[in-house]
């Protein structure tokens, strides 16, 4: 399996929490592909990596926790089609202000 690794420094999450951050996406990650994601992070210095990965993809997730990652959060994208949605603003008298008594 040939893994598409990219590794992207996170420059405001590194200065917000004091160490080095990164944000690693990977797709068809194997034992060979965290070997490189692990040589990645110590060549850069990182103290800190997120994987994100596809939730269907469970044996990049079982190659990235042989590799030390846990998983510490799920990150969940909704879409929706938009086609048929009304771009109609509501009136002013079908909105309910708001009060500081509410």
């Amino acid at each position: 399996m040939t893994a598409e690794i990219d590794c992207r420094f996170l420059a405001w999450d590194s200065e917000f929490f004091g160490c080095r951050i990164a944000r690693v996406e990977a797709a068809g990650l194997d034992a060979k592909g965290m070997a490189a994601v692990q040589e990645h992070a110590r060549s850069e210095r990182l103290d800190c990596l997120y994987l994100l990965l596809e939730a269907s993809d469970v044996d990049s997730a079982r190659a990235a926790e042989a590799g030390g990652f846990r998983c510490v959060d799920v990150r969940l994208t909704l879409e929706r089609n938009l086609d048929g949605i009304g771009t109609r603003m509501p009136e002013l008298d079908e909105t309910c202000l708001l009060y500081t008594s509410d």
